[in-house]
C-alpha cells in the first residue's frame, strides 16, 4: 500500500474523522499523537487493531473505517510514519506543539490529553517492556540495568503528573513548589520520550541480534487484517493506579 498524502492533509483528515459519533473514545487529535508515539515506543511492532481498538473504539463503522483501505488508514498510516521518522532520527520536538509559556502554572489543556493518550499508548505495550527489562537482566550489570529502569520509569511518573495535574496538586502538601517546577517538567517529559523511544530501537536491535525477535513490518506495507477478538486485558491495565485512589488503573485515571 503506498501512501500518498502529506502530513497536514493527514492531520486534518484525522481531526474531522475524530470528532465523529462514530468514534466512541472520545479522543482528541493531540491525544491520538500521544497515543501513537507512545505505542511507537517498544521494540516489537504491535497489531494495529490494538491501536484502533484504543483510539476509535469499539463502533463497527469507525473500527472497519480505520482498518480498512481508504482515506482514513492512509492518513493515520501516514501520521504514523512521520512521527517514527521524527522519533527515529530524535527530531521530535514536543515543545513546538506544546511549549511552555514563562509563569504558566499548569499544563495546557492539549498537552494534558497528549500526556494521557502517551500513557495509553505505552500501556498497550506494557508486557513487552516487563520481558524487555528482563531480557536486559542477561547481559546487563544489575546496577546500571537498576539505573535504565529507574529513568524509565520516573520519566512515566512525570508524563502521568501531567496528565492528572489537577489531582496531584490536590494531593500534593506544597502544590505552589510543583507549580514553579513545570517548566523543568516539561523539558525532562519532552527528553524523556525521545530517551524512551531510543531504549525500545537499543532493544529490538539486540532481540534481532539475538535471534529472539523477527523483523518488524513497516506500516506502509499492507497488514493483513486479524479478526477483533479481546480475550483479556493488557498486562498493566489491573494494576494499582498510581494515583494511589485504591482502585485499578484502568477503571481510574487510564478511564
Amino acid at each position: 500500500m503506498e501512501i500518498d498524502v502529506s502530513y497536514a492533509e493527514a492531520i486534518s483528515k484525522l481531526e474531522t474523522f475524530l470528532a465523529d459519533p462514530k468514534c466512541t473514545t472520545g479522543y482528541t487529535l493531540d491525544k491520538m499523537l500521544g497515543a501513537m508515539v507512545g505505542f511507537l515506543s517498544c521494540s516489537e511492532y504491535q497489531s494495529e487493531i490494538d491501536l484502533a481498538e484504543l483510539i476509535v473504539g469499539n463502533d463497527a463503522e469507525g473500527f472497519n473505517e480505520w482498518l480498512e483501505d481508504g482515506e482514513t488508514r492512509f492518513a493515520w498510516v501516514a501520521v504514523v510514519n512521520h512521527l517514527t521518522e521524527q522519533l527515529v532520527t530524535e527530531a521530535f520536538v514536543l515543545s513546538e506543539h506544546y511549549p511552555y509559556i514563562e509563569n504558566q502554572l499548569e499544563p495546557s489543556a492539549d498537552f494534558v490529553d497528549w500526556c494521557d493518550g502517551y500513557l495509553s499508548g505505552l500501556l498497550l505495550n506494557d508486557f513487552i517492556w516487563e520481558g524487555d527489562f528482563e531480557f536486559m537482566r542477561s547481559f546487563t550489570d544489575a546496577d546500571e540495568l537498576e539505573d535504565i529502569e529507574t529513568e524509565f520509569d520516573s520519566i512515566i511518573d512525570l508524563v502521568f503528573l501531567i496528565s492528572n495535574w489537577k489531582k496531584t496538586l490536590d494531593m500534593n502538601e506544597k502544590p505552589e513548589i510543583l507549580q514553579k517546577e513545570l517548566s523543568q517538567i516539561y523539558a525532562i517529559v519532552e527528553h524523556g520520550v525521545i530517551i524512551n523511544h531510543g531504549l525500545a530501537l537499543r532493544l529490538e536491535e539486540l532481540k534481532l541480534e539475538s535471534g529472539a525477535l523477527a523483523p518488524r513490518s513497516t506500516m506502509d506495507v499492507e497488514i493483513e487484517n486479524e479478526p477483533f477478538i479481546r480475550e483479556m486485558p493488557k498486562t498493566g491495565r489491573n494494576d494499582p493506579c498510581p494515583c494511589r485512589s485504591g482502585k485499578k488503573f484502568k477503571k481510574c485515571c487510564l478511564h
